[in-house]
């Protein structure tokens, strides 16, 4: 959160994307829209951090939420 205050970033409009359990609770936390790959952590560890992290399995996967 202090990052992103530091970089003048705007919650609302940014995205990030971890695969730690730190990553993903600062990234809640911040209030951004957080995406997970599951690498380290599988889905119901991360669902365990919040019910609203975006999960992926890949790379690939992530571009699947930018294609309207």
């Amino acid at each position: 959160l202090q990052a992103m205050k530091a970089l003048s970033l705007n919650p609302n409009k940014t995205l990030i994307i971890e695969d730690s359990k730190t990553g993903l609770i600062s990234g809640v936390q911040s209030k951004a829209k957080v995406i997970c790959i599951t690498t380290s952590l599988n889905k119901k560890q991360i669902m365990d951090i919040n019910k609203n992290i975006l999960i992926v399995d890949s790379y690939s996967e992530i571009s699947n939420y930018f294609q309207k």
